[in-house]
């Protein structure tokens, strides 16, 4: 339901990875936060086969929390921060990393408030 927000998202990563080109350490930083992918993908598996009850499950949503807040919140401000503070030249990249952490920021709240709910 909140397709034009992925959807400007991965546009901004799009855009980043073709800027980061120049810059190989912004482009590893950047796909690292990919990392908190895989644990919220399976912990949305375990949703959808019924074992939002079990072990596994827990561990699996406290290890997405985690990762978010290292490889979205942490990564994507430190990401800001350098390409605000090194490369002002490249406007894309200085409105888009901001934005791009406004909607990880959001999307952390929407994540603790679920998993506080578990």
């Amino acid at each position: 339901k909140r397709y034009y927000e992925i959807f400007i998202h991965h546009l901004i990563m799009g855009i980043g990875c073709y800027y980061s080109v120049y810059n190989k350490h912004i482009m590893a930083l950047g796909l690292l936060s990919e990392s908190s992918t895989i644990f919220f993908n399976i912990s949305w598996f375990l949703i959808h086969i019924n074992l939002k009850k079990s072990k596994i499950f827990k561990i699996s949503s406290l290890t997405t929390v985690i990762c978010y807040f290292i490889f979205r919140i942490i990564n994507f401000s430190y990401i800001t921060w350098f390409v605000l503070k090194y490369h002002n030249d490249l406007y894309v990249a200085c409105y888009g990393m901001p934005l791009l952490l406004f909607l990880n920021v959001k999307w952390f709240y929407l994540l603790i408030s679920k998993y506080l709910n578990i």
